[in-house]
């Protein structure tokens, strides 16, 4: 038989086709291990994060890390109870308290199934989302200019400043999924083959399951996104087109609402933020100062660069009529992206501007959640990236088509030489392997399912580390981290501080089922040291010692046992109801600032000792967990009348019975500007003040006075 020429000639294409992926996969693998310089060296046993005294950085990474471990575990051992986490014990639910991450599972898991090192793991996703960042823009900008120009797009989405200084937060830099949901639309309302509409359905879901912000993100841009596309293919849209897009975007969006419900059930018990608390506690983060500041930040540090501006410009300027599509959808991605970054105000030239973004924040669920609306600047990034890759095409129509790709590699080379200077990844080693305490191996081996609590409770880093270590044996965990921890953590907390005094080991045993505790000697003060050095404490049994480090099994029974009251959303843990306080609620408090000085330095703690005087016919619940119905401190500062900064919420941790006078202990934080202040403290229940029914709140004059200038040295 004579071969088909046709056929030798297409098999030649392929061939070519599968080379010049390869080699552009290879190229954007080679700029991750440059990017990330020197951490691909290291991936088994260091992290990367800033160099800071902020204790939150290397916590969320370490939390980010955790999550992700949990969520492989409990899928493989437990998935009905997937959300009940192992920290914050015992609190239900307690994965709820932060992100689940559950669309990163599928790149996270297999190194650690294999490795059972969860920082390799972590690292090993955080370089993927590089080259398959790079990937989906690529393929995304490739329906519409050449090879080289989509390369272009590929490298100016991937490799930013907005995604440079962020590797501690690798779960924001999941955003693959965003240029691919476009990709998969339009290669549905093309030729509407079947695998483009699964990829569709699956890339949404996994980023809906990847983080609440960029889930927001792609809902957002593709709610904007896809009235353009209908549009452009209206001419081929059927009833398989439309019924077959309705379907993937429902399968989406399922897992994504099955998974939210037990946020929106802590957020009806007052664990996570509503709209109005959300915008009460944002604090600075939704100032159009700061939000604006992030966004200037970013065009002029973390965006595309000037390279990528001049030829986004271009792009702008000439080819409307051939391309028109595409640059819709750049200039739209680039716009809605700036816009939802400046948060609820838009502030130019010094005038505040109202935002549709205040109306997202308030009528979309969850929405009221999210702190930081600079990380919206991802859909702003990809409208910037493809505006470059179009204007790079615009400027090679005068050129032969052989230059193509070596004009593309030198614009991409430009661009990140013209870029700001980075500054280099700070490493740090983390307890993997040999490093690991042999404490938590032990308890691996014989911890049983008892709960563990280990000493000194320390800061967010210590409590998120310690979260990683966990996952060698996953027993239940006393402590924990996330953005937003139980009520309960704090009160066990204050009394774990305490020990080794018998009454403070005896209501924490009272208030949780405790089943060992772990001492860190070489964390401890002094005298903390000598105490528990000697390892005879009454009700604890030394089980092991480490060098600088004891495990004791809890021996002491329990005397009056309130470990239900401790979870309960409708008893305080005294055992009276968590519900409205009865009207009218008259009552008083006086308060004394419990320090000798009469002026204070900014910033300063003030230790409050008040009397809270409950003449109403109702007890008032304080000592509680759950928000919902608990009354608290509400302390603000004022000067000349107007309110300084936000008003501040602490627990009473005790209830108020009916007629009693009771004395607390609290404390505030001095305003950080000098000056003569009036303290007004009050309480509130579910955010409305006890003033309105009949309490009269206590007024203190507070003065801060400038810290004294240090004292110069003389030569």
């Amino acid at each position: 038989m004579t071969p088909d020429p046709r056929g030798a000639a297409s098999s030649r294409r392929s061939a070519a086709t599968r080379i010049r992926i390869g080699l552009i996969v290879a190229a954007y693998v080679a700029l991750t291990v440059w990017w990330l310089w020197p951490l691909p060296v290291q991936l088994a046993d260091h992290a990367t994060y800033p160099d800071t005294p902020v204790a939150e950085v290397s916590a969320d990474f370490h939390l980010i890390t955790w999550a992700l471990a949990w969520d492989t575990h409990a899928l493989l051992t437990q998935p009905r109870a997937l959300f009940d986490a192992n920290i914050f014990y015992p609190v239900p639910r307690a994965l709820a308290f932060s992100e689940h991450f559950l669309g990163y599972v599928p790149l996270f898991a297999p190194t650690y199934l294999l490795s059972g090192n969860a920082i390799l793991a972590s690292n090993v996703l955080l370089f993927a989302t590089f080259p398959l960042c790079a990937l989906a823009m690529y393929a995304l900008a490739r329906r519409f200019v050449p090879d080289g120009a989509a390369f272009l797009a590929g490298g100016l989405f991937a490799f930013c400043g907005l995604r440079y200084q962020n590797l501690y937060h690798f779960h924001q830099l999941g955003t693959f999924y965003v240029p691919a949901a476009l990709l998969f639309t339009e290669r549905w309302l093309e030729r509407a083959r079947t695998g483009a509409v699964l990829a569709l359905a699956t890339v949404i879901a996994l980023q809906l399951l990847s983080s609440f912000y960029l889930g927001y993100a792609l809902l957002l841009l593709y709610a904007a996104y896809l009235p353009l596309a209908l549009w452009r293919w209206r001419a081929a849209l059927d009833r398989r087109r439309i019924v077959g897009l309705g379907l993937a975007l429902a399968a989406s969006l399922l897992p994504a609402l099955l998974a939210s419900l037990p946020y929106l059930e802590m957020q009806r018990l007052g664990l996570v933020p509503s709209a109005r608390g959300a915008e009460t506690s944002a604090l600075f983060t939704m100032e159009p100062r700061f939000t604006m500041l992030q966004v200037r930040h970013y065009l002029t540090e973390g965006g595309v660069g000037l390279v990528g501006y001049v030829l986004g410009a271009v792009a702008l300027l000439r080819g409307w009529r051939g391309g028109g599509h595409a640059r819709a959808v750049a200039l739209l991605a680039c716009l809605l992206g700036l816009l939802l970054a400046c948060g609820l105000r838009v502030q130019l030239f010094g005038v505040a501007l109202w935002s549709p973004y205040a109306l997202l924040f308030r009528w979309l669920p969850g929405f009221a959640a999210i702190r930081l609306p600079f990380r919206f600047l991802v859909v702003a990034q990809l409208g910037f990236a493809l505006l470059a890759a179009l204007g790079l095409t615009e400027l090679c129509r005068c050129l032969p088509q052989r230059l193509g790709w070596p004009v593309a590699v030198a614009a991409l080379v430009a661009a990140l030489a013209v870029a700001p200077a980075r500054a280099p990844h700070v490493l740090h080693a983390e307890q993997v392997g040999a490093r690991q305490p042999p404490v938590y191996r032990w308890l691996r081996e014989h911890g049983d399912g008892g709960a563990l609590l280990e000493l000194p409770v320390g800061d967010a880093a210590t409590s998120s580390r310690r979260m990683v270590l966990g996952t060698e044996h996953w027993l239940p965990m006393i402590d924990g981290y996330s953005a937003y921890p139980p009520l309960t953590r704090n009160y066990l907390r204050r009394l774990a501080a305490r020990l080794p005094e018998p009454d403070a080991l005896q209501r924490l045993i009272d208030s949780v089922d405790l089943g060992w505790i772990v001492v860190h000697l070489d964390e401890l003060d002094e005298a903390a040291r000598r105490v528990w050095a000697k390892g005879h404490v009454a009700g604890l049994e030394l089980v092991e010692r480490w060098n600088d480090e004891l495990l004791f099994k809890v021996t002491l029974p329990v005397a009056d046992d309130r470990r239900a009251l401790l979870v309960s959303t409708t008893r305080t843990l005294d055992g009276n109801p968590l519900a409205p306080v009865a009207t009218p609620c008259t009552g008083s408090l006086q308060v004394l600032v419990l320090d000798d000085r009469a002026q204070f330095p900014p910033g300063a703690k003030l230790k409050l000792g008040v009397q809270v005087a409950n003449a109403s016919a109702g007890t008032w619940p304080g000592l509680g967990f759950y928000p919902r119905y608990l009354v608290q401190f509400a302390a603000a500062f004022r000067s000349d009348g107007k309110l300084e900064g936000l008003p501040t919420i602490a627990p009473l941790w005790v209830d108020i019975p009916a007629g009693e006078t009771v004395p607390v202990l609290t404390e505030v934080t001095a305003p950080t500007t000098p000056g003569a202040y009036e303290l007004e403290l009050g309480l509130v229940q579910d955010g409305k003040p006890l003033e309105a029914c009949g309490l009269t709140a206590a007024r203190l004059g507070v003065r801060v006075i400038a810290r004294p200038a240090a004292a110069k040295r003389s030569p």
